[in-house]
């Protein structure tokens, strides 16, 4: 988000004390409003949508420009957690009205342009910023929520056509944009420290009318691409892991922000044609070829996996393994409580899927116990016709065995 809006580590409103997951989960947020903001200009106002630009993160979190490129809307963003239900962001609104009278000034905004303020809490601010409504009336909404208010927005647009939009095909589309576009922008000024957000941001101007033409068709006719369905998921570990920091922290109990930190920081940056194949690799005991296999990611896998990553003393190297000796480990997102030989079972099974894990000797995993050979808990496992698939299918296994890790043993050095 905008430079002198940084989310400071003190703040006992933010997310935590901690730097990756309020930056990240502020990024998202942002995404998903722009995202909302720009539906709805669709829908409700198409011929416009047709000309009008979205800027983000340049003259504020993100604004709405004609097509002459001149500001008609700025829109700022702010996602708390915390217990507060009501914060003062008067600061805040003075720094806004200052940079939109040196936009007026400039030539670059109508002087009536509104100023809108999106946030989870309720805030105070200023008589002339407007607090921004959904188009049910309500304000106020949790990440999650304002995802709910697109899925609706789009079932409101699909009552009155003909042709239906896939719903669900275009939420994941807007994800995979958030992905692409905002999220980008926080990437490359992490690489680029002596640059200004807004400087990396200025050419992230983004024509609505392409977002237009994804309503005028059915969906279907352009599938979704797996690397499309994998920001998805990146943002939904962000997301879910997120959730865990909150409530480890309502609870009172242990996070290592510094591990954590090093771990979202690493998985925000992943290279989106890659991601498919991580999150195969953390998750080994699914299935995943086909895109819609791509729910076998969600539910609870994000918080089996924090729970890996948090109390593991060693921190995560930057491709998202951890790497001693030429013994590559990865970390895992199952749980293996008296059920290890089901797990085993699962990732044999899918073992012909599982070219990702060639390298590796270990997957540290939530676990009970440490199973130093898939294979041999499973008593003749390969002789089963429904699991066994061929050499191609074996090859997995070799040159070394692959084998589960429990969390105190990766600790001890026990492998």
């Amino acid at each position: 988000m905008k430079d002198d809006n940084k989310i400071h580590k003190k703040d006992p409103n933010k997310v935590a004390d901690h730097t990756a997951i309020p930056n990240w989960s502020g990024y998202i947020y942002q995404g998903l409003c722009a995202a909302y903001v720009a539906l709805r200009l669709c829908i409700e106002e198409p011929e416009k949508a047709r000309k009008y630009l979205l800027s983000l993160d340049s003259f504020e979190d993100f604004a709405i420009l004609d097509e002459k490129r001149i500001i008609v809307a700025l829109h700022q963003c702010k996602c708390f957690g915390g217990n507060s239900k009501t914060i003062n962001f008067t600061i805040e609104c003075e720094h806004m009205r200052i940079r939109k009278e040196n936009y007026v000034k400039k030539g670059k905004c109508d002087g009536h342009a509104p100023m809108y303020f999106h946030s989870n809490k309720k805030p105070i601010i200023d008589d002339d910023i407007e607090q921004y409504k959904y188009h049910d009336g309500e304000a106020e909404l949790q990440p999650d929520e304002v995802e709910a208010k697109i899925t609706s927005l789009i079932d409101k647009f699909n009552k009155d056509k003909m042709t239906l939009v896939a719903g669900k095909i275009l939420l994941r589309r807007l994800y995979y944009w958030i992905d692409q576009n905002v999220l980008q922008i926080h990437r490359e000024t992490i690489a680029n420290p002596k640059k200004k957000s807004a400087d990396i941001a200025k050419e992230k101007t983004l024509a609505i009318n392409d977002l237009y033409n994804c309503l005028k068709s059915d969906g279907f006719s352009d599938l979704i691409s797996r690397t499309e369905v994998a920001s998805y998921v990146r943002l939904y570990y962000l997301r879910k892991m997120q959730d865990e920091i909150y409530k480890k922290v309502k609870l009172g109990k242990t996070v290592n922000y510094e591990l954590v930190d090093k771990f979202i920081s690493a998985l925000s940056r992943y290279p989106a044609d890659k991601l498919w194949d991580l999150f195969i690799r953390l998750n080994p005991h699914h299935k995943s070829t086909e895109t819609q296999d791509a729910s076998n990611f969600l539910g609870d896998n994000p918080k089996c996996l924090f729970k890996v990553i948090n109390e593991v003393k060693e921190g995560i190297e930057e491709p998202l393994y951890w790497h001693q000796d030429n013994n590559y480990q990865s970390p895992a997102a199952f749980s293996c409580h008296d059920n290890a030989d089901e797990i085993c079972y699962e990732i044999i099974k899918n073992r012909a899927n599982l070219d990702v894990l060639f390298n590796f000797r270990w997957l540290v995993a939530d676990s009970d116990e440490t199973v130093d050979d898939l294979c041999s808990r499973i008593p003749n496992v390969t002789k089963n016709t429904d699991i066994d698939n061929g050499d191609e299918g074996k090859k997995i296994f070799n040159p070394q065995n692959i084998g589960i890790l429990k969390i105190d043993d990766k600790n001890a050095d026990k492998y």
